[in-house]
């Protein structure tokens, strides 16, 4: 495997992070209600957990 095939399947890892992150911003939206509390917080917790991991993978720190 050389570097810009190694690139392109980062980016590719990385869209699909994004692409979860979104889905899950968005089911969060959805959840109203304080039985949802809970959820909602999780659902938030695991796009903190992917925004994580994107900057793991580019090599940012928090």
């Amino acid at each position: 495997m050389n570097m810009d095939q190694l690139i392109r399947l980062l980016n590719l890892d990385l869209s699909w992070e994004y692409a979860a992150m979104i889905q899950y911003i968005q089911h969060a939206s959805m959840l109203t209600g304080p039985e949802y509390v809970a959820i909602i917080q999780e659902e938030l917790f695991r796009v903190y957990q992917g925004l994580l991991y994107g900057r793991r993978s580019c090599g940012l720190a928090f």
